[in-house]
């Protein structure tokens, strides 16, 4: 099997090329900079990233992604869900993520409205805390037409909930 490491750490791909052997790919914030082969993966595995964005950002991460698998592969990936809210709704516990009790407030008001709470980390822009309830993860799934969601666990991965979804192969696109 081969392994491509993808991040904007260009330590962390470096290592994982040195230490694992791994293809690397240095990510970008200009998504059409990062240059991921199309069609060239079973498997994309996307730990801790969505858990970081707001809502604006998931499409077009979601298709990058669906477009780097091939036929029936799977792009599984991690969410701060319920039990992250659970978190920054405690009063004096030490997960704050790094934010003001304000921001967490807002944060947490937006998921309870929306199913979608976001606030960026102080002094920082478009990276932050994201909360995402599973029925507007499932929605935002459902708008990317070749990929069926075929998985979720709640809090599977210590606090973040996993999902995992299915590229459609093309004579299923448009019948389910």
């Amino acid at each position: 099997a081969k392994i491509t490491a993808c991040d904007l750490s260009r330590d962390g791909v470096d290592f994982c090329a040195s230490t694992f052997g791994a293809v690397p790919a240095y990510s970008h914030k200009d998504l059409s900079q990062i240059g991921l082969p199309s069609k060239a993966f079973d498997l994309v595995w996307v730990g801790s990233l969505f858990t970081h964005f707001d809502a604006a950002r998931w499409a077009s991460f979601l298709e990058l992604f669906a477009s780097s698998l091939r036929e029936d592969g799977l792009l599984v990936f991690s969410t701060h869900g319920r039990s992250v809210y659970r978190r920054l709704r405690e009063i004096g516990r030490t997960y704050n993520y790094g934010l003001p009790h304000w921001r967490k407030a807002l944060i947490c008001y937006s998921y309870e409205r929306h199913g979608k709470g976001y606030g960026d980390y102080p002094g920082v822009e478009e990276f932050g805390v994201s909360l995402s309830d599973p029925a507007w993860v499932c929605d935002q799934i459902r708008q990317i037409r070749e990929l069926t969601l075929i998985h979720f666990s709640a809090s599977a991965w210590d606090v973040q909930d996993i999902y995992a979804c299915r590229k459609l192969p093309a004579s299923e696109i448009g019948a389910t």
